[in-house]
C-alpha cells in the first residue's frame, strides 16, 4: 500500500510523492555536488529529478535521500567561513554559497507542503513533527 500512496498522482498533476522526493534529493545533490563543490554548473536532468528507473520503490527513494543528505553533511563540515562567502554561477545568476545552502532548505520546505497536501488528498494524515 505504501507504493500505491507514493506513486499516486492527483488529477491534473504531473508528480507523485515519490517523484517529488526524488526531485528534493536531486536539487540537494545538484547544489552541493555540482555547484558548491565543483563550482561550475553542469547539465541539470530533465525535470530536475533522479530517474524513476534508478529509484523505483519507496525504500530506494528513502535510501537515496539519506545518501544525498549524508554527502551534504560531509561537504558542509568541510566548508570554511570564507567558502560561505564565495559567489559562483548558479541558476543563470551569480549566488553566494551560503545562499545556495539556504536554497536546499527552502526547496525541501516548499515540497514538504506539496507532499502533505497529496497525502491529505488520499485521506492520509501527514506525519506529526516531533520537534
Amino acid at each position: 500500500q505504501v507504493e500505491q500512496v507514493f506513486k499516486w498522482i492527483p488529477g491534473g498533476g504531473v508528480r507523485s510523492i515519490g517523484t517529488t522526493l526524488r526531485h528534493i534529493a536531486y536539487v540537494e545533490y545538484y547544489i552541493i555536488e555540482k555547484l558548491i563543490l565543483d563550482g561550475t554548473p553542469k547539465d541539470i536532468l530533465s525535470g530536475s529529478v533522479f530517474p524513476e528507473q534508478d529509484y523505483p520503490h519507496y525504500d530506494d527513494i528513502i535510501k537515496l535521500m539519506h545518501e544525498v543528505h549524508d554527502r551534504t553533511i560531509a561537504a558542509y563540515e568541510k566548508l570554511t567561513p570564507e567558502d560561505l562567502k564565495k559567489e559562483i554561477p548558479a541558476f543563470r545568476k551569480v549566488l553566494g554559497v551560503e545562499r545556495l545552502l539556504w536554497s536546499i532548505i527552502q526547496e525541501e520546505a516548499h515540497h514538504r507542503g506539496q507532499i502533505y497536501m497529496m497525502l491529505r488528498m488520499q485521506g492520509i494524515a501527514p506525519p506529526e513533527r516531533k520537534d
